[in-house]
């Protein structure tokens, strides 16, 4: 489509008219001084070794500029030249707060932009703690579904035992041990050696080193059911008393690594009822309190509680356990 005569008439004149139409608004435009909010990061400078954040402070600050639209949008906007930086050399543990002012701003590139004032935050609190190390023991932590028919025969032997852990002093001193990642048990017998990494200790908390070497030994799995195991009492408090099982014997299963449950011995189990705090008269659903060596697991005990009768000596014990029914409304056999 062909432009219209009246248009094409000087129309290199015409198109310079409105360039320079533009770049005079353009001009007259960015020249118009403006205030705007910025947002400019927060860089905590020259803290000492000794210290920590506990917290981590507040990354921003909103500050409010002027200058010309310009130049707001070439030094601020684009080029990010503006940033606060709050000085911690003289910082204490006992220092909880700061308050910012405009000279903690680098100033602009420009010159012709100014810092007003700050809008946000008026205060920075801080949490600062004493640095720290402490040697701590290794846990070791292991898979929540171990290989079936398989389990460890000893106690592993973790190299290094302990580790330095550095942190800030309120949280390194409420760690007791260090854990491992999970570890698994392989699928076989014998000695095995595995490194693994440590589990974080905390937030801010780092362990020296991260890796450690775990070696055992793995034994089949067995299960040994022993019944007619005993039953021993605790006997009351008060000399005199004694006490009545309606059952004295339980059935229990364990199981553990095949050589330590192969040696077990009658021995070895103790399954007690604690009639240290009773009164005279029938009690129902005392519990069995298993006690068992070293690697050895209870899988299932029959009965897990049973009942007894607390009798005492003289006419005093025969009204104390009347008394005793009827609280509990049971009679003694």
């Amino acid at each position: 489509m062909r432009l219209p005569a009246r248009l094409r008439n000087n129309l290199g004149l015409k198109l310079l008219s409105l360039a320079l139409a533009l770049l005079l608004w353009s001009f007259v435009h960015g020249a118009k001084v403006i205030e705007r909010e910025q947002r400019i990061p927060i860089h905590y400078v020259n803290l000492p070794d000794s210290l920590m954040l506990l917290e981590r402070p507040p990354a921003e600050m909103r500050v409010l500029v002027s200058g010309p639209a310009q130049e707001m949008i070439l030094h601020v906007n684009v080029m990010g030249t503006v940033a606060a930086k709050i000085d911690l050399s003289a910082a204490t543990p006992s220092l909880d707060r700061v308050v910012p002012s405009l000279t903690d701003i680098d100033p602009p590139a420009s010159d012709r932009l100014a810092l007003e004032r700050i809008l946000s935050p008026s205060v920075i609190a801080l949490r600062l703690a004493r640095r720290v190390e402490r040697e701590l023991p290794v846990a070791l932590s292991w898979n929540a579904t171990p290989t079936e028919g398989y389990c460890l025969a000893d106690s592993p032997r973790v190299e290094p035992p302990k580790v330095l852990c550095v942190g800030p002093e309120p949280i390194v001193a409420g760690l007791q041990a260090v854990l491992t990642q999970p570890l698994a048990l392989p699928a076989r017998r014998g000695p095995a050696t595995q490194e693994v990494s440590l589990a974080r200790a905390a937030p801010q908390v780092e362990c020296v080193p991260e890796r450690v070497r775990v070696s055992w030994v793995a034994e089949r799995r067995r299960l040994r059911t022993l019944s007619q195991v005993p039953l021993t009492v605790v006997p009351p408090a008060r000399a005199g008393w004694n006490v009545e099982l309606e059952v004295s014997h339980a059935v229990l299963t364990l199981g553990g690594p095949e050589s330590r449950l192969s040696a077990l011995a009658g021995a070895d189990i103790g399954l007690f009822l604690d009639a240290s705090r009773l009164t005279p008269g029938h009690h129902i659903e005392v519990p069995v309190i298993p006690q068992l060596p070293p690697w050895i697991e209870l899988v299932s005990l029959e009965p897990r509680a049973v009942s007894l009768t607390v009798r005492g000596s003289g006419g005093s014990s025969r009204s104390a356990a009347a008394s005793s029914r009827r609280r509990s409304g049971t009679d003694l056999p």
